[in-house]
């Protein structure tokens, strides 16, 4: 894992964007057939290739932030057994750091993250500029909140074991409204991507039985206008939905 993460930005590597290449092409000859039934249609991969890739690029950010928020919450329960036990909090960092390692194994965020505080904390770097840096970095909004408060805490002798139950307490308390959401409307992101594919199934069915009805569509400007419009329409009702079924807790 490479040092200093921004965990907003994703740098898509050779093999993501093979992939998204490939379903870019795939989704281009499909709208190349049943949209134009040309081979020029495959130009369409000029606008679906970019989506992709962006799309892809969100799914994983979204995944690697909600990953180090729950180890976060981990290495904090960890910190505060610490605290009780009767470590300093610089001390607390350190043998929380071992037991993340031992859960989660040297690769893990959280780990890494402790393993460069703990080396910033050896260097006399102060605890609350070097966790303050990996929350900025952490683009979470729970982690930069826990970082402000826990700075301030620090330059006025504030009880850290509190605030980091608090901390704890408040993200357990997310992570369980968001599954509720996710259990809630999980039938209706179903619903979502069987209607995603419904238009392409039903002009694709019209283009195998009723051949003659669509003819008027295709090999002329009129019909390439339409199609070019109901295939952009298509494209925003799909982040439109995409959207509404984005509950950010």
């Amino acid at each position: 894992m490479q040092e200093c993460v921004n965990y907003g930005d994703y740098h898509l590597s050779c093999k993501d964007i093979v992939m998204c290449l490939g379903t870019s092409l795939l989704l281009s000859g499909i709208a190349a057939r049943i949209l134009y039934k040309s081979i020029w249609g495959v130009f369409v991969g000029i606008i679906i290739f970019p989506l992709c890739c962006n799309k892809y690029k969100n799914i994983q950010i979204k995944k690697r932030k909600k990953a180090l928020l729950y180890q976060f919450k981990d290495g904090m329960q960890s910190v505060s057994v610490a605290l009780i036990a009767g470590f300093s909090i610089e001390n607390a960092w350190r043998e929380a750091f071992k037991e993340m390692e031992e859960l989660y194994g040297k690769g893990a965020y959280i780990v890494e993250e402790m393993r460069q505080m703990n080396t910033g904390i050896r260097m006399n770097q102060p605890i609350e500029q070097l966790l303050y840096q990996f929350a900025v970095r952490s683009e979470c909004e729970d982690i930069m909140e826990f970082a402000e408060v826990f700075r301030f805490a620090k330059r006025s002798g504030g009880n850290f074991g509190k605030i980091i139950q608090n901390t704890i307490g408040h993200i357990t308390e997310k992570m369980e409204v968001e599954r509720e959401i996710e259990t809630v409307i999980s039938g209706k992101k179903m619903e979502q991507k069987i209607m995603n594919v419904v238009p392409v199934l039903l002009l694709a069915y019209l283009n195998l039985t009723s051949e003659e009805f669509l003819a008027p569509l295709y090999g002329n400007l009129f019909g390439i206008c339409i199609m070019s419009g109901a295939f952009l329409a298509y494209i925003g009702a799909l982040m439109l939905a995409n959207k509404m079924t984005n509950i950010k807790v």
